[in-house]
């Protein structure tokens, strides 16, 4: 059973790796729609919480980011 870990934890790792490429893509795309609202939007509460919420999602990104790191270096 124990021979199967590894296994495991790589295919986790890869999981998890697709899921931050997501992320990414889904940050980028935030930030590219933010940005063209301009600064009618940039003022408002709805771009307010528009930009919270992409930070959020960059703050998961960093946090996943470094558990996968962690994750890598004790394999």
């Amino acid at each position: 059973m124990k021979t199967n870990q590894p296994n495991k934890m790589k295919r986790i790792i890869h999981v998890a790796k697709q899921l931050i490429a997501d992320i990414e893509n889904e940050v980028e795309t935030r930030k590219k729609i933010y940005n063209s609202h301009g600064d009618r939007w940039q003022d408002s509460q709805k771009g307010r919480e528009y930009l919270e919420e992409t930070e959020r999602l960059s703050e998961m990104l960093n946090q996943l980011n470094d558990s996968i790191c962690e994750l890598t270096e004790n394999l």
